[in-house]
């Protein structure tokens, strides 16, 4: 068994290529777990980079393109490959023992983002502009008032 949650969140074998296009995609993390492993790094950065040094880098195939996702998954092709994990793993060790106070979830928040994924779909388009010309703020406003910062970030499967 994995020595932590953050390590099975990242365990697969890294011999294995893609799935085919006819060949079932692992099921994507829910916001919670996005969340709590958001909410890892925030708590102890240094130990973070020490998992990423000690239990992600090393999968990269030799390209650098690959990743496991999680246990079991086949590796997947990413564009920024084992540079990001090593600029992120310097910038968390930059950091050190400093410490960022948890993010919570928002129900505002996950309504804007599922609205903004059903208008997506519908539509079959890509990007941060909705089909209405809004953008992320605009939806975010819709259901609720923001004072702070937020941003959006967009993952496309093949679904």
């Amino acid at each position: 068994p994995p020595a932590s949650p953050t390590e099975s969140f990242f365990q697969g074998d890294p011999s294995r290529d893609s799935p085919g296009r006819d060949e079932p995609i692992p099921e994507l993390a829910t916001p919670a777990e996005v969340i709590d492993e958001i909410n890892r790094v925030r708590r102890d950065p240094a130990a973070y980079a020490a998992f990423l040094r000690s239990h992600v880098a090393p999968r990269y195939r030799l390209d650098g393109s690959y990743w496991p996702r999680e246990a079991g998954a086949r590796p997947h092709r990413t564009h920024d490959g084992l540079a990001a994990c090593e600029e992120a793993i310097a910038e968390l060790d930059a950091l050190g023992a400093d410490c960022l106070p948890p993010l919570k979830a928002h129900v505002g928040m996950t309504r804007a983002a599922e609205d903004h994924v059903e208008d997506l779909v519908r539509t079959k388009r890509l990007g941060h502009t909705g089909s209405d010309g809004s953008a992320p703020a605009q939806r975010l406003n819709r259901h609720g008032r923001w004072f702070e910062r937020a941003s959006e970030c967009l993952s496309h499967g093949r679904r």
